[in-house]
């Protein structure tokens, strides 16, 4: 009787809603069940994306680059509109973007796992975005995030040394910085090569001409 009692209850655990969450500092992963913490952003499981309360430094940092990136797109179609160059400083950003790029090199952290973890993927997730829709400044853009990220891993080593999520984050943002820095290389190439393009068939053809060949 015992026995059947103790199957009955692992069948109605079984049975019970994928989105469960426990009490206290562990919670379900929503996919494969894993019991992990409640500050892992990640199921180390089967790597599904756990979602909670928003971190409040993450809230708030997300939504101030948003008002930039809102700001800074709606200058830069008026410019376009009005065939009017933007003031470029500090390795050509112009100066609504070297606000942004402000405010990014000089926003604190805070120093615990939750906002490591959770800055390190919002940063990816900004990199991915540069990588995918590739633009004339991604690069600039890409080294911004690459420097916070790298701010961000230097802080953890002193609270949580050789910390894999953020090593892993880390090294994700890392290789989609060389993608985006390949792209990057790509275009100066192509575009030497249609500068250098014109020169190189008036050389052929004057060669050509002092051979009597044309």
């Amino acid at each position: 009787m015992f026995f059947k009692k103790k199957e009955d209850i692992k069948q109605k655990t079984n049975e019970e809603p994928k989105n469960e969450t426990f009490a206290g500092e562990v919670i379900k992963c929503p996919a494969c069940h894993e019991i992990v913490s409640s500050l892992m952003l990640e199921c180390p499981a089967c790597h599904t994306e756990l979602h909670h309360k928003p971190n409040p430094a993450v809230l708030e940092f997300s939504k101030q680059i948003s008002k930039f990136e809102n700001s800074n797109a709606i200058k830069n179609k008026a410019r376009s509109i009005l065939h009017i160059e933007s003031s470029n400083v500090s390795n050509d950003f112009s100066l609504s973007d070297m606000k942004e790029v402000n405010y990014i090199n000089e926003f604190t952290v805070p120093i615990n796992q939750a906002s490591f973890y959770e800055f390190m993927i919002y940063i990816k997730t900004k990199m991915e975005y540069l990588l995918n829709n590739y633009k004339g400044n991604s690069y600039k853009w890409s080294k911004v995030w690459l420097n916070k990220a790298k701010e961000i891993k230097e802080k953890s080593c002193l609270v949580l040394p050789n910390d894999e999520f953020i090593g892993n984050k880390y090294i994700e943002i890392t290789n989609t910085h060389k993608k985006i820095t390949r792209k990057f290389v790509l275009r100066i190439l192509l575009l030497c090569l249609l500068l250098l393009a014109p020169i190189a068939i008036a050389i052929i053809m004057l060669v050509l001409e002092n051979q009597g060949i044309i």
